[in-house]
């Protein structure tokens, strides 16, 4: 700790952190390049896309996040931040995309809970809770 109170920096990150950054932006850059005619048509069929619709679409997404982070509130006592909260519900549906059956959302979530404060044995039940009532 600073002599504000603030933390200290770790300096720089670990090498095998920049070395897998570094692999996954050349795999997105392969895989964007491999698939440039897919992005172009799907970027051209949303520039004539009806506005209206793309914002009820947006809207609806973001609806998803804000409903999955209400849930989670609801499975704990304690008030969790909102804005992180909707935030770590955004990565964990993303995480849902990648990992299969729900592996990716129980892991950023249990990672969330423990970094708001909670232990892990009550984040976990805070999950199995919001699993059990369908979230």
């Amino acid at each position: 700790m600073s002599a504000t109170g603030a933390p200290l920096s770790r300096g720089p990150g670990r090498p095998w952190q920049l070395a897998v950054t570094a692999a996954v932006m050349v795999a997105a850059g392969w895989m964007l390049a491999t698939h440039r005619h897919t992005v172009d048509a799907g970027a051209d069929r949303l520039a004539v896309a009806d506005r209206a619709w793309l914002l009820v679409a947006c809207t609806a997404a973001l609806a998803t996040w804000v409903c999955a982070a209400v849930a989670q509130q609801g499975a704990v006592t304690e008030r969790l931040p909102a804005g992180r909260l909707v935030a770590a519900q955004f990565a964990a549906c993303a995480a849902n995309h990648v990992l299969p059956a729900g592996v990716g959302a129980t892991a950023v979530n249990l990672r969330f809970l423990t970094r708001c404060g909670l232990s892990t044995a009550r984040s976990a039940t805070a999950l199995a809770v919001k699993a059990a009532v369908g979230g």
